[in-house]
């Protein structure tokens, strides 16, 4: 991604671009495949738009749609087809919360939020990182106080910091399964996911998920998940399902 003065001038440091990545790709050994390569070209005036081909390792791209990150863009920045392929999904994301009944209003909104909007709305999650945030509680006056935020994308439940300084957290890939699940009489198992956040040098965490069962096959819809440093298991806990 580069800004340019003019047209003209963006055209060449593209293909500038382009020489330094093949130029890096015979350096490191990487293989870039020529055919998955997409290109954009936008300019505030449409009519200044080059939209002639670019050569990379003796094949021509012609810039066009493009999806980075998830959203679909194009050469105008209209983003139709994005909305095309947004739309449908996040109607069928708002239909599956029809089949849930006796929820209050608050309890829609909160699964409307976690299951509609990030399918409709993702670009704007992805730039903004909208996420719940971590809190700390000041044991003098009780208070809670905000010490840092952490991109997850979960439903998130109990956190538990292991001798390390790792974070683990029961977290619900599917809020709406769960939510379903809260609702049944039985109180049927959940999918569930125990991630785990290790900080980096940087600061930053990187995530990655320790374990997950999306069909709820193995483990219980988990409310709790404990890791023993020393052996490496992870404990889960959660209400047990009531009889018939």
């Amino acid at each position: 991604m580069g800004h340019w003065e003019s047209s003209a001038s963006k055209y060449q440091g593209i293909k500038s671009l382009i020489d330094q990545a093949t130029a890096w790709e015979r350096r490191s050994g990487a293989t870039f495949g020529e055919d998955k390569t997409a290109i954009i070209h936008s300019t505030r005036k449409p009519r200044e738009t080059d939209n002639g081909p670019f050569t990379v390792k003796w094949a021509q791209v012609v810039p066009k749609n493009a999806k980075t990150l998830g959203v679909v863009m194009d050469t105008q920045l209209r983003f139709k087809q994005h909305i095309v392929n947004a739309a449908p999904q996040g109607l069928e994301a708002a239909m599956a919360l029809k089949r849930l009944t006796s929820i209050s209003p608050a309890t829609a909104r909160q699964l409307f939020v976690a299951t509609v909007s990030p399918v409709v709305d993702y670009a704007s999650n992805r730039k903004q990182k909208q996420t719940p945030p971590l809190l700390g509680r000041d044991l003098p006056n009780k208070n809670l106080t905000k010490f840092d935020a952490i991109n997850v994308g979960y439903a998130l439940d109990n956190m538990f910091v292991d001798r390390d300084g790792n974070i683990l957290v029961a977290a619900f890939p599917d809020s709406i399964k769960f939510f379903a699940a809260n609702n049944d009489p039985y109180h049927k198992d959940t999918p569930t996911t125990a991630l785990k956040l290790v900080e980096r040098p940087d600061g930053a965490y990187g995530i990655t998920k320790s374990i997950e069962d999306r069909l709820a096959e193995v483990l219980p819809g988990a409310t709790t998940v404990l890791h023993d440093a020393t052996t490496g298991r992870l404990f889960f806990s959660s209400k047990p399902p009531q009889e018939p």
